[in-house]
């Protein structure tokens, strides 16, 4: 009878841990799902597309309970280099601090299973400064690296650093992760398309505006010089003076406008 009761007992508990183990899980899944929605909108919505990664970085960090959550992109050298972060309140670093450290990865780091967009957890990571940023006093016991698969950028890496180890994470929170950097990787993506389309039009609108100086204001000009050329041959010499300096003045802003048409003109 006493065995069944401790049977009765020691199942009741395992239900309890598992009942909060799920409730936990859920918690973090809304967490994430909120992270997306919010990413996505946010990166869109950002005045300044330099502020996109920052956006990235703070909004994965908080999602992700980090100490400190950074995206990093590799240089020419194929060193990673962090160009945004966020870091929880009360570390010793900040995203100034943070910004332009290099990122060193462990031996045997698996880069296949990243490329192919996957997350990896790490165990340790080291951050190294330069001349310019110092290294900062800021031990990560754990961090997990999440691809940024952009379209037509080298793909960045986002980073969430724990100073202590977090809990193993499950595969279905991993796929949480990694379906928020997929959505900010597009949201990162069409931010970039909608630049070249203002670029394109920016382009499109120098064209036209040389095209009209061109064929229509140079015209003018040019006609309302040869009038004021034939005015001279009947004017008296004072006034002759006078519009022979205006006749080189528009001359001169003719000259002037064939050059700003070079220049806006696209090679």
């Amino acid at each position: 009878m006493l065995a069944l009761v401790f049977t009765d007992i020691s199942d009741l508990r395992r239900a309890e841990r598992e009942a909060r183990t799920l409730c936990q899980r859920a918690e973090r899944g809304r967490a994430w799902l909120a992270a997306s929605a919010e990413i996505t909108t946010s990166v869109l919505a950002a005045p300044d597309p330099r502020d996109a990664f920052g956006l990235v970085a703070r909004i994965g960090r908080r999602a992700a309970a980090a100490d400190i959550g950074m995206v990093a992109v590799p240089d020419e050298d194929g060193t990673l280099v962090v160009t945004a972060a966020a870091a929880a309140p009360g570390l010793p670093a900040d995203a100034e601090s943070l910004r332009g450290l290099t990122v060193t990865l462990a031996a045997g780091f698996p880069a296949d299973v990243l490329a192919a967009g996957h997350a990896v957890a790490l165990e340790g990571l080291s951050l190294r400064g330069n001349r310019v940023v110092p290294t900062p006093v800021l031990p990560l016991a754990a961090a997990l690296a999440v691809p940024l698969r952009l379209a037509r950028n080298h793909p960045a890496i986002l980073i969430l650093g724990h100073r202590t180890s977090p809990p193993r994470l499950a595969a279905p929170d991993i796929e949480l992760v990694e379906a928020f950097a997929a959505d900010a990787a597009l949201a990162l993506d069409l931010t970039e398309a909608h630049q070249e389309r203002a670029r394109l039009a920016v382009l499109e609108d120098r064209d036209r505006i040389a095209r009209d100086l061109g064929d229509l204001v140079l015209q003018r000009l040019f006609a309302i010089g040869l009038h004021l050329q034939s005015l001279t041959r009947v004017a008296g010499d004072l006034i002759s003076a006078r519009l022979t300096s205006a006749i080189s003045a528009l001359d001169q802003t003719i000259e002037e406008i064939r050059h700003t048409i070079l220049r806006v003109q696209p090679a």
